[in-house]
């Protein structure tokens, strides 16, 4: 039930929010936060593991110019996104993500994550790609979503988006992708609707 708060000037827009601070969450819970964020990191090198974010009114876990990983845990029912990236270069491995009133995984502003095993149900799109970022998605589960795949360009000051996905699963969506015509998703390997080109 923790929110954001500004403190000496800054805001911090997370109920937990480290800044330029190496930072170690496990084995925790995070549930209804008002604020934007649930957990806020910015320019850290992070080990996220085994936590439970929960019924967040935005976002669950909000990761600004990170390195490291994210493993092991569980995004249920937020308001917003499930994991929201922002220029990072993580791990993201193993995660369940389910009932994102927004994006299951937010990937904007120049990410380069590798995201795998992840599964994604129930959301509003199931994984964003935007803004120049380049993710690779392997091994992922990607279902009962509005949209599976969405990639765009948001900010002018940026290039289209350019996922690739490999052998994973982007089945029984309202829509299956959703890109503009500055971006390029790459597909191999994949169980995906029979009508995709190639």
């Amino acid at each position: 039930g923790g929110g954001a708060a500004r403190v000496n000037g800054s805001f911090f827009s997370g109920m937990l929010a480290i800044y330029r601070s190496d930072a170690t969450v496990r084995d925790s819970q995070f549930r209804l936060a008002p604020g934007d964020d649930a957990v806020n990191i910015k320019n850290s090198r992070i080990d996220v593991r085994g936590n439970l974010f929960e019924k967040n009114n935005f976002d669950g876990f909000d990761s600004d110019f990170t390195t490291g990983e994210i493993i092991g845990n569980r995004f249920l029912e937020n308001g917003n996104d499930g994991i929201d990236l922002s220029g990072s270069a993580v791990m993201i491995r193993d995660n369940y993500i389910d009932g994102s009133g927004d994006k299951g995984i937010s990937v904007g502003e120049d990410s380069r994550p590798t995201i795998m095993n992840a599964v994604i149900v129930r959301s509003s799109i199931g994984i964003a790609v935007k803004d120049s970022s380049r993710p690779k998605i392997i091994h992922s589960v990607i279902v009962d979503n509005k949209i599976g795949i969405a990639a765009y360009r948001k900010k002018i000051i940026f290039q289209g988006a350019s996922p690739q996905i490999a052998n994973s699963i982007v089945w029984g969506n309202e829509k299956f992708l959703d890109v503009d015509d500055v971006s390029m998703v790459e597909i191999s390997s994949s169980v995906v609707p029979a009508d995709y080109p190639g």
